[in-house]
Parts: C-alpha cells; sequence; structure tokens
C-alpha cells in the first residue's frame, strides 16, 4: 500500500514533492497497522504527513494513559490492600468472634459454678440457722428444765425449813410448857413451903420461950446447943 506525505516547501517556492511511502502492506504490519487503528486511534497513513496538531493530541492521549497507568497501579494497590484489609478484617472478626464464644463458654462455666457455690451457701446457712434454732430451743427447754428443777427444789427446801420450823417450835412449846408447869409448881408451892418455914419460926421462937417445941413430922429439929 503506499502512502504519500507531505514535504516542505523548498526554497524557491515550489510546491513540496510527494513522498511515497510503504507502511503495513503485508503480514505482521498490517496486523500493526490495524492493532494500532483499533486501540489507539492513530491511522498509520498519516505518519509523514502529521501536523503539530496531530503529534499534541497523540501526546495528550500517550499522557492520557500514562496518567491511566498510574492510575492503574494506584487502583490496583488500593485494591490489593483493601484485600488484603479485608482478609485481615475477616481473620480478627472471626478470631473475635471465637473469643466471644470461648469467653461466653468461660462466663457460662463461672456462672455455673457461681449458682453451685450460692446453692452451697444458700444450703450452709440455711443448716447454720437450724442449728441455731435448734440449740436455741434446747437451751430454753433445759433453761426452763433449770428453773422447773430450781422452783421444785426451793420449793422443798421451803418445806423441809418449815417442817423443821414447826418441829423446833413443837419442841419449845414442850419445853416452855415444861417449864412453865415446873414453875407454876414451884410458884404453888412457895405458901406452903413460906407457912412451914413461918411455923419452924414459931416452934422455935416457943422453944426459945420456955414453950414446948412439937417438931413436924419428918422434919426434925436440930438443937442449937448441946
Amino acid at each position: 500500500m503506499e502512502r504519500t506525505g507531505m514535504a516542505n516547501l523548498n526554497s524557491n517556492g515550489n510546491p513540496p514533492r510527494t513522498v511515497r511511502f510503504r507502511v503495513g502492506e503485508s503480514g505482521s504490519s498490517a496486523q500493526i497497522v490495524q492493532s494500532l487503528s483499533s486501540q489507539f486511534g492513530f491511522d498509520v497513513s498519516k505518519l509523514g504527513r502529521a501536523t503539530a496538531d496531530d503529534a499534541h493530541e497523540l501526546r495528550q492521549f500517550a499522557h492520557s494513559l500514562k496518567i491511566q497507568v498510574d492510575i492503574a497501579k494506584s487502583l490496583t494497590e488500593s485494591i490489593r490492600i483493601i484485600t488484603d484489609c479485608a482478609v485481615q478484617i475477616e481473620a480478627l472478626r472471626k478470631e473475635a468472634i471465637e473469643c466471644s464464644l470461648k469467653r461466653k463458654e468461660e462466663i457460662d462455666k463461672l456462672v455455673g459454678h457461681l449458682e453451685v457455690t450460692i446453692a452451697k451457701h444458700q444450703a450452709t446457712l440455711q443448716k447454720i440457722t437450724q442449728d441455731t434454732q435448734h440449740g436455741i430451743q434446747l437451751a430454753q427447754r433445759k433453761g426452763k428444765l433449770d428453773l422447773t428443777a430450781g422452783k421444785n427444789q426451793f420449793k422443798l427446801q421451803l418445806i423441809a425449813m418449815r417442817k423443821k420450823a414447826f418441829a423446833q417450835m413443837k419442841v419449845n412449846k414442850q419445853v416452855i410448857g415444861a417449864q412453865t408447869t415446873e414453875e407454876v409448881t414451884r410458884i404453888r408451892q412457895q405458901p406452903t413451903e413460906a407457912k412451914a418455914r413461918s411455923e419452924e419460926r414459931r416452934q422455935f421462937t416457943d422453944h426459945i420461950n420456955g414453950k414446948t417445941i412439937k417438931p413436924r413430922a419428918g422434919n426434925p429439929v436440930t438443937a442449937f446447943f448441946n
């Protein structure tokens, strides 16, 4: 395939000569030309006839592609980072869930132990309370029994003291009665004795006066003079 291009004007001002180019006539060259045209929108036939605008446009396109390359690299890096982070986050989330489940199991286990401990503690408190109440009841019963026994003992002591007092009073009464009887008898006998002594004095006086002494029976008179 022949391509013509415009050469620069010569020094005489004559029209430029036509230059014939042979580009992409056959084989792989034709495929490259087609690829450049379809992928990059560049017509190879413009080579040799390209203007400054064409060059600028292609330059901008190339710069845009370079920017796209940088953007693609950045996107690829970002995607890689996001993927890595997503994997790490998923791993951490899984670990957190496993830790939470494990922690929950530990907490449930501790709660179970705590419930058992509380139940044992309540049972112990109940037993202590029952034992305490039983002890109080026993103490109260013992106190009542001791009080009753004390009252009975005191009552028996009072009865014994009363009996002893009555016996002592009876003995004292008998002694006093005997003493009183003896004293009464003695007092009653005093006039007789006084009368007998008076009679003895009278007889003694009669004897002194020369009168006959008549001794009382059972009471001989002793001579005062020999």
